[in-house]
């Protein structure tokens, strides 16, 4: 194909689906500094949690939102962008069951499973400015997390307590 077939393909790919145009306006912002489309995938994660007014009542489709996560790390590469999102998910997730009350096992599971992930990324990042950047965040959440049942508030607590800070990578992770 020539430069204007793969232009035509292109465009005609991004006016398919709404999650092509995410990916497209996704790498032309990440080549741009990237803020405007972590923003939007951020608003994606949060909306999940907490609509925009007029949007009705939350959706709590987990799937929707770490499929959003997915999307903007594959559509990027970037990695600290992937991290803030996923971070913002388990945060929005433990505010959610914090303002209205207890959710079901798998909700807390998958909270835990996005923990589980950032404390991996992290402990894998030898004197990561990251750590410095996102410890206090995880531990806001650890103490958001109490009382919160279905062992979340064990799990994140416990996963915290591997998350190295001394500047050092854990080893096996």
């Amino acid at each position: 194909m020539d430069s204007g077939e793969l232009a035509d393909l292109l465009g005609d790919l991004y006016r398919l689906s709404p999650e092509n145009r995410a990916l497209v306006e996704a790498r032309l912002a990440a080549g741009r500094g990237g803020g405007a489309a972590l923003e939007g995938f951020r608003r994606a994660v949060g909306e999940e949690f907490y609509p925009r007014e007029g949007d009705g009542e939350p959706r709590l489709r987990l799937n929707v939102a770490r499929k959003a996560i997915r999307d903007y790390e594959r559509a990027t590469g970037d990695a600290r962008g992937a991290l803030e999102l996923m971070v913002y998910f388990v945060e929005t997730g433990t505010r959610f069951t914090n303002d209205y009350g207890d959710i079901h096992e798998e909700f807390y599971g998958e909270l835990e499973d996005v923990f589980r992930e950032v404390v991996r990324r992290l402990s894998k990042r030898p004197g990561s400015k990251w750590r410095r950047e996102f410890r206090p965040r995880l531990a806001k959440v650890v103490k958001a997390a109490e009382g919160i049942g279905w062992g979340y508030e064990d799990g994140v607590k416990d996963m915290f307590e591997e998350l190295p800070s001394d500047g050092r990578a854990s080893k096996g992770r």
